[in-house]
């Protein structure tokens, strides 16, 4: 049988751990500023970090809006071009082959005639019954013939402009407006012919 008897009174027991509760309490004035100082630290570093966070951020952002506002003016001038494009198909579709047209004029001139002026005009028109918009195109030709053959040569040059390929397709009206004596020479004639065009309705595209 073991017996263990404590004869240490309870005033002179001692802790055994190494910080007394005496030495605590000496040393939290130090601790306290201390803790204090190494939070504030740590709070410094980490709003320094997101400071330099939000730089990188903002570059990146400033980046990316550069690149944003490049790409909408690439956007704007690529639909600029669009619509040129689209303007310019409108206006081929909306008109007579001229290229065609112009190159069958001299083909039909008589040889004893002489051309002075070609002049083209063109009137904007809204054809029924949707008054749809058109060009309506006119070429007025001027010039002088020569010979005893004059007034037949202007007549055969008139059915050729409103008969013959590739007038015909596209002429709506062809008419003599004027065949007189020439003032410079009373052998000779000069004459004005008009030739009145087929409306030519606005192309889909030209009105986007």
């Amino acid at each position: 049988m073991n017996l263990c008897v404590n004869l240490i009174l309870e005033s002179e027991q001692r802790s055994a751990s190494p910080v007394s509760l005496r030495n605590l309490r000496r040393a939290l004035p130090f601790l306290v500023p201390v803790a204090v100082l190494l939070l504030g630290a740590k709070v410094a570093a980490e709003m320094m970090a997101l400071r330099n966070q939000l730089r990188v951020a903002e570059l990146l952002w400033r980046d990316a809006e550069e690149r944003q506002k490049k790409a909408i003016l690439v956007r704007q001038k690529a639909d600029e071009s669009e619509r040129i494009l689209r303007d310019l198909e409108g206006w081929r579709r909306g008109c007579p082959p001229w290229h065609r047209q112009l190159a069958a004029v001299p083909v039909v001139v008589r040889p004893q005639m002489q051309l002075q002026t070609l002049r083209l005009s063109q009137t904007l028109q809204q054809l029924p019954p949707d008054r749809k918009p058109a060009r309506a195109y006119t070429l007025e030709i001027a010039g002088r013939a020569t010979g005893p053959t004059a007034e037949r040569d202007v007549q055969g040059l008139t059915r050729d402009l409103r008969e013959s390929p590739p007038f015909a397709e596209c002429m709506r009206e062809v008419e003599v407006t004027k065949y007189d004596v020439d003032p410079l020479n009373r052998a000779h004639r000069i004459f004005e012919i008009r030739c009145a065009y087929q409306p030519f309705p606005f192309h889909e595209n030209a009105r986007r």
